[in-house]
């Protein structure tokens, strides 16, 4: 079979993930799976591949590896073991992705960010409507719940806001601001509160560089939804008195610290949060099943080795994201895309302090895709993969 079917199977592949994530997890670990096996078939018959080293390689290996480690190091070696199948698996989309993406095809790179704002779109009008219609009380999307519609739509946003002067992507304004109006007014009924505080955050930090007119007309609307609408207000309320309303997350806080200590290297083992939580009795919801905080989760399921490559490989997206950004060799195009890929990872880190991501099957797989296209824009500024000039 010639290379380049391959190839073009895979950039199908991505491109359907890319549209069907968000809407239905089980088509969207089917077409991984594919990928994973087209992949290696491609790798055993070319006998060659694409993939280059780059930086956040390493410290992702790390973390991987930490992963692995502490799984027989595990209280419940049985419950730990599952993250072969329903974790590990699956970070195989990021070598897939820096291996095959052609991040010198504009128009390919174009029809996939397309195609992801499209589908949050979609999915943030879906979730009003169920709301308004009184089929649901937080908007959802049809296949995960509000926090992960939230934390999609969030991330989306991040990378929409960021493109509003690229006419490549917005020739005409109109379009950006309904883009990033639908987005916003998903993420409020969602009555996700940290996604709320996430995107006032991008907000107010692209206001001071640019678009400031624009956004502080959207910012008002969102404001008079927040006036106008009860239970949107009541949630306003509860973000402005955070420490009033943690919702167990201080009883969290309080057996992670008595527990902290115990198991310090390579932890208690991944999703064993049930296994070793120690203060159950006072939780308000009994069906709570991680410490809603990544870091904290990372920390307890893989120890000090899985916290220092979960936090290497952070900084690591940060430090050569503003070396792109500051570089004189890197074109607007992907500057701006570099732009919006760190906003849309700011959301997915700032979320990561009170909730999670890394580990959740539907943004773990969002957050591939952009460690992967971060990773061939850097490749690229470094002139190891030559730009089409397009």
């Amino acid at each position: 079979m010639n290379p380049d079917k391959f190839n073009q199977t895979i950039k199908w592949g991505i491109l359907l993930l890319a549209v069907s994530l968000i809407f239905s997890l089980a088509i969207s670990q089917a077409i991984v799976v594919l990928l994973v096996l087209v992949w290696i078939v491609k790798l055993i018959v070319t006998k060659k591949s694409t993939f280059k080293i780059n930086p956040f390689l390493y410290p992702f290996l790390a973390f991987i590896a930490a992963r692995i480690i502490s799984v027989f190091f595990s209280v419940d070696f049985s419950t730990s073991a599952q993250i072969f199948n329903k974790e590990i698996f699956f970070y195989l989309l990021f070598f897939i992705f820096v291996d095959s993406f052609p991040i010198n095809d504009r128009k390919f790179i174009k029809q996939f960010v397309y195609i992801l704002i499209i589908a949050a779109v979609a999915a943030s009008i879906i979730g009003i409507m169920k709301v308004l219609l009184g089929a649901e009380e937080r908007a959802s999307s049809t296949t995960s719940g509000y926090s992960t519609l939230g934390m999609f739509l969030t991330v989306i946003f991040g990378v929409v806001i960021a493109l509003g002067n690229n006419k490549d992507f917005f020739p005409k304004k109109i379009l950006w601001l309904s883009c990033i109006a639908i987005l916003v007014a998903g993420v409020l009924f969602t009555f996700n509160r940290t996604h709320w505080g996430i995107v006032a955050f991008i907000f107010v930090l692209i206001g001071f560089m640019r678009e400031r007119k624009a956004l502080l007309i959207i910012a008002a609307a969102a404001a008079i939804l927040i006036a106008v609408i009860p239970s949107l207000r009541e949630r306003f309320y509860e973000l402005i008195f955070f420490t009033q309303n943690l919702s167990d997350r201080n009883i969290l806080w309080d057996g992670a610290f008595s527990i902290f200590f115990k198991h310090p290297i390579f932890g208690f083992g991944p999703r064993t949060f049930r296994e070793i939580f120690p203060l159950f009795s006072q939780l308000a919801d009994k069906g709570i099943s991680s410490w809603h905080c990544d870091y904290l989760q990372v920390y307890m399921g893989s120890g000090i080795l899985g916290f220092l490559s979960f936090i290497w490989l952070e900084v690591s997206i940060y430090y050569y994201s503003f070396k792109l950004l500051r570089s004189k060799k890197l074109e607007s195009f992907y500057k701006d895309l570099t732009l919006s890929i760190v906003l849309g990872m700011t959301a997915f880190y700032l979320t990561a302090i009170v909730g999670g991501f890394i580990f959740d099957p539907i943004s773990s797989l969002l957050y591939l895709m952009l460690l992967g296209f971060l990773a061939l824009i850097v490749l690229m500024e470094k002139g190891i993969i030559v730009s089409d000039m397009k």
